[in-house]
């Protein structure tokens, strides 16, 4: 991903649904993995918001709802995953749903 697409507009420009402070909370990500990937591997590597089921898993949702539940330890330990799927308007009939959020929040937020 090139500098032009790490802004707020061009995230909620590519996902509709996404609001501008989830396009800020995007490129401030984007900026981290950035940082963090240089550093780790000696080389700027681009990446992209994960798909689940199809559509851009808006990671900025997901975090605001996770820590409205009381963070990431306490979703897990209380087994959430379903509910933070269900906040988050996935439909019920998706049984793994929850287990596939919980890796992207592991993999991108923790």
């Amino acid at each position: 991903m090139n500098s032009q697409n790490d802004s707020e507009e061009s995230w909620t420009q590519m996902e509709p649904s996404f609001t501008s402070e989830d396009g800020k909370f995007l490129a401030r990500l984007t900026q981290f993995l950035r940082e963090f990937q240089s550093l780790e591997l000696g080389e700027t590597v681009g990446w992209k918001l994960p798909l689940l089921y199809g559509s851009r898993l808006n990671l900025a949702l997901m975090y605001r709802v996770v820590t409205k539940m009381g963070g990431y330890e306490r979703a897990t330990r209380k087994k959430k995953w379903r509910e933070v799927a269900s906040k988050m308007n996935y439909p019920k009939t998706r049984t793994s749903v929850g287990c596939a959020l919980r890796t992207n929040y592991e993999k991108f937020l923790k």
